[in-house]
């Protein structure tokens, strides 16, 4: 079980703890914070952190910019998906590049 927007607010620090969470997927707005102000990159780095000592990965949803993939990495974060590396796919499409394996790029 993922957790969706998480950061967007405070409820899901409890779900990590009550919920069979395997995975984090970051909200888009928590994800622009990795280009923002100190203060709003150290708040994404907390919640990294967090994750990484529950043993959860995590997904940098609504990736728009290069900038933001080099600090999401700096800050340890190891996934991410938004419209920099693709648009959304129809199920078909999304289907065939996952049994494929070819990569697709942003339109």
């Amino acid at each position: 079980m993922a957790i969706g927007d998480f950061g967007s607010s405070l409820a899901p620090l409890n779900h990590l703890l009550q919920l069979p969470v395997t995975m984090v997927k970051l909200a888009s707005r928590v994800t622009a914070a990795a280009v923002a102000s100190a203060r709003q990159q150290a708040v994404l780095e907390s919640l990294l952190h967090h994750a990484d000592a529950l043993g959860l990965p995590v997904v940098a949803q609504g990736i728009e910019a290069r900038e933001q993939v080099a600090s999401l990495v700096r800050l340890g974060c190891k996934l991410g998906q938004g419209p920099l590396m693709s648009r959304a796919l129809d199920p078909e499409h999304a289907l065939e590049l996952a049994q494929t394996g070819s990569r697709t790029t942003a339109s």
